[in-house]
């Protein structure tokens, strides 16, 4: 048996495809093997960035709602120092 056949059918082993592989099926086989991991990894790649983008997205979040609370807190302090310089305007 070839080392490159003998290669590709542990790997297959490793990962439960117990099907035969022969030499006229290697490349195919091969090829479609290393999509296979190739994909896999993007996928573990695309979830963590989308696990961090989340986390970030999250931090975001927080700083919105502490800043909007912050902005109503000014609104607030400015009207009431407005209604208080100027006495003669209902309040």
């Amino acid at each position: 048996m070839k080392p490159a056949l003998d290669l590709l059918k542990r790997k297959l082993d490793a990962l439960n495809y117990v099907e035969p592989v022969d030499e006229f099926s290697e490349p195919l086989v091969q090829r479609l093997l290393d999509d296979l991991v190739h994909t896999t990894e993007s996928y573990r790649g695309l979830k963590h960035q989308t696990s961090a983008l989340n986390q970030h997205i999250s931090n975001l979040n927080d700083k919105a709602g502490f800043m909007s609370c912050h902005v109503l807190f000014l609104f607030v302090c400015s009207s009431s120092v407005w209604r208080l310089s100027l006495p003669h305007l209902p309040s």
